[in-house]
């Protein structure tokens, strides 16, 4: 899954916290990976993320990928 916080209201940083937070509080949470970035998209701050079953047999080239394309979207 990946997630991308709206930046409408200015609230993104605490939606991204929030869903840190459930993350960090799931039960099962040692069976997947999350992988968080924030940047700059046209001028304004935006937080992203990844979640990913950890058996995923593309593991790797989805954080590889994930990886690349943050480095190009943000400022």
């Amino acid at each position: 899954m990946l997630y991308l916080c709206e930046t409408g209201d200015e609230k993104e940083g605490l939606r991204n916290r929030l869903f840190i937070r459930w993350f960090n509080n799931y039960e099962h949470r040692d069976r997947y990976i999350i992988r968080t970035a924030e940047g700059k998209l046209d001028g304004k701050k935006n937080f992203t993320a990844l979640f990913s079953r950890k058996d995923n047999p593309r593991l790797e080239e989805l954080l590889a990928e994930f990886e690349e394309t943050i480095s190009i979207v943000f400022d």
